[in-house]
């Protein structure tokens, strides 16, 4: 098949659908076409690109580093007969299914999906916000075949029992959080600084790397039994106090406080955290603080001491190596290249 490295939405090198914009779904009909594509948005509903790598016969790998500059509510495809994983590293979107059952994917999270059908589900995206996620999908036996031949005990039990036909559920969906091993895969495969055939090696050869990371955090985390099914009203108030975080993470009350607001002991409420949102609190709060950070680099051109002070730095130091640590990149750089997409 053909290998289209740069397509232009708005030009006419190939006819896609206008329905791309308002359809996730429509990818899944371009990558029968094309082993992989680049689409730049340059549109008034949003800007960016996405990229579709198809790696060998049984896996597609898709990238997408985005800004939706209005409300975004469309339909989302989850491809009967793959096993899928979705990697945010930005942004906020929800997903939901008519079955009732909906799930919110915010920075640092996995979400894991397995439907025999292929099934569609709503997907709302909030506006002004960077959107980088990273989607690899494989049929369930492709994982223990050439040219990956992973063996059965090293896979997680989910995934075994899905290889095995064994899962009974409609819509069988996980939802974890990743770690800086995957976030730094995820870094590289976004900014992917090859061109031509080297690129494609390159995204395939990543992909391997990212799925064996996956597959290896999600197997930790069944040998642990930190995923277990958390009791209804706790579940409730663990979601209460992340709501919390997310409204007052520069000015966020004492574990103390937070523990008497839910109703909950400190010790329940710091493990609960944890095994729900595979973070402790003063790591998410981190994680807000430093999307925070993202979207100040992105729309003011304040300089860093100025964001990191009004991040709660005293030292800008402390925050560039925060930052650092957490993107794989300074602040600067990181300003740098958003106002480079944005004027170009």
């Amino acid at each position: 098949m053909a290998i289209y490295p740069s397509i232009n939405i708005l030009g006419h090198s190939l006819d896609i659908p206008s329905a791309i914009l308002t359809d996730t779904t429509q990818w899944v009909s371009l990558s029968h076409d094309f082993d992989a594509y680049r689409i730049h948005y340059g549109v008034d509903q949003k800007s960016g690109f996405e990229e579709l790598y198809r790696v060998g016969e049984h896996i597609l790998l898709r990238t997408i580093d985005s800004e939706e500059l209005s409300p975004l509510e469309a339909d989302a495809t989850c491809l009967g007969g793959h096993l899928t994983f979705a990697f945010k590293l930005t942004g906020q979107n929800t997903l939901s299914h008519a079955s009732g059952k909906e799930v919110s994917i915010g920075p640092g999270s996995l979400l894991v999906g397995y439907s025999q059908q292929q099934k569609t589900l709503r997907d709302k995206v909030q506006p002004y916000e960077r959107y980088a996620m990273v989607t690899l999908a494989i049929k369930p036996h492709a994982l223990t075949e050439p040219p990956l031949s992973l063996a059965s005990d090293s896979l997680p039990e989910s995934i075994n029992l899905l290889i095995d036909g064994k899962v009974s559920e409609e819509l069988f969906v996980q939802h974890y959080q990743f770690d800086g091993a995957i976030q730094q895969c995820l870094i590289a495969l976004i900014s992917c600084p090859f061109i031509g055939s080297m690129r494609t090696a390159y995204m395939q050869s990543k992909s391997h790397e990212l799925l064996c990371l996956a597959l290896d955090l999600i197997r930790k985390l069944e040998t642990h039994d930190k995923h277990k099914t958390l009791d209804p009203r706790v579940y409730k108030k663990l979601n209460q106090v992340n709501e919390i975080l997310s409204s007052s993470f520069n000015n966020c009350p004492s574990l103390h406080e937070l523990a008497k607001t839910v109703g909950m002991s400190e010790a329940s409420l710091r493990n609960g955290f944890k095994r729900l949102f595979g973070v402790t609190i003063g790591e998410r709060l981190q994680q807000l603080r430093m999307k925070h950070a993202q979207f100040l680099l992105r729309h003011h051109k304040g300089n860093i001491s100025q964001i990191a002070h009004s991040l709660g730095y005293d030292h800008t130091s402390n925050f560039i190596t925060a930052f650092k640590r957490q993107f794989g990149f300074t602040p600067k750089l990181y300003q740098k290249q958003s106002y480079s997409k944005i004027s170009k």
